[in-house]
């Protein structure tokens, strides 16, 4: 079966330096095709946290990729903390294959209705821990990540005693 596909490919329009990491740039592209149908699918396909949708804007905001990626409806891409534009061109395919997966998804299951999307917005991390079973092994797995967590500040804290 053939793959739906509604971005073919993006137009780079603008460069700037980026605020975030020195020596890179910021840049924004155009899509050439429009996403508003498919940016309410690409939002519920994030998990908490990487996320951030203005639903009556319908403007989706991902932290993906070591960046911050912010879809517009129009087509227009922002993206920041890109090494060159070699490193953009790299970042617009994989921003491509997240838009025409969901692309994909659309034509399957039709536009997510209102009730999934904020059901969406108000997920957070404790309803998906919620959700974990709490046996024995869970136990065991969260013991052992808390004291890795804790490892490095009691490190911190004796490297300033001394």
């Amino acid at each position: 079966m053939e793959k739906a596909v509604l971005v073919e490919k993006f137009e780079i329009k603008k460069t700037l330096p980026c605020f975030a990491t020195s020596g890179y740039i910021r840049f924004t592209a155009k899509a050439d095709k429009e996403l508003s149908e498919v940016i309410p699918v690409i939002f519920l396909k994030f998990p908490p946290g990487k996320k951030n949708y203005l639903i009556a804007d319908n403007i989706l905001v991902l932290r993906v990729f070591n960046r911050t990626v912010t879809f517009f409806p129009s087509g227009k891409i922002a993206v920041t903390n890109t090494r060159d534009m070699e490193e953009a061109k790299e970042v617009l395919q994989k921003i491509r294959r997240i838009i025409n997966e969901a692309y994909g998804d659309y034509l399957k299951h039709g536009k997510p209705s209102r009730k999934e999307i904020e059901a969406g917005m108000k997920l957070d991390w404790m309803d998906i821990y919620d959700c974990l079973p709490k046996n024995e092994l869970w136990k065991m797995w969260v013991s052992s990540v808390l004291s890795l967590l804790n490892k490095p500040a009691s490190r911190r804290n004796t490297a300033r005693e001394v």
